[in-house]
């Protein structure tokens, strides 16, 4: 199995008739704003505390596979990792490629994003097709996250 591309957006959307699709507001940065009594509480987070940030994300992505004997399984392993570089948010899924196609696109909603500074955030993914013990990256996605 072969990644091709991953990308962060709001949505995606499918065409029924050509199964095409399409992505919407692609994502690059985030700014929160904060006020009140909300400010405050952030203004003193304590250090590795996180707090989360409502948001509607998919990381939506294309891979490739040639051998088609049977149907693949492929396990997506995500970590979002702050500026620290601690992974403050993993997420894991399985997805199936039916034997029958030769590529599978993989959408993976988000309703919400752990923040603890302002700054880099990546969203990295790796993968392992069923039998394998370890996974392989595939890709990184930077966000960066203003806190206002």
């Amino acid at each position: 199995m072969k990644h091709i591309w991953s990308v962060l957006c709001s949505k995606s959307i499918v065409d029924e008739q050509t199964n095409l699709i399409s992505l919407f507001d692609c994502m690059e940065e985030i700014q929160v704003h904060f006020s009140g009594a909300d400010k405050k509480n952030i203004s003193v987070l304590k250090k590795d505390e996180k707090k989360n940030v409502p948001v509607n994300l998919e990381i939506t992505s294309l891979w490739f596979s040639e051998e088609i004997k049977e149907d693949r399984k492929l396990e997506i392993k995500i970590g979002l990792y702050d500026p620290g570089n601690k992974n403050i948010a993993p997420i894991l899924n399985e997805f199936t490629l039916p034997k029958e196609y030769k590529r599978l696109r993989t959408r993976i909603k988000i309703n919400s994003i752990p923040f603890t500074i302002s700054g880099e955030y990546n969203f990295d993914i790796s993968f392992k097709e069923r039998g394998q013990r370890n996974y392989t990256d595939a890709t990184r996605i930077p966000l960066t996250i203003k806190i206002e």
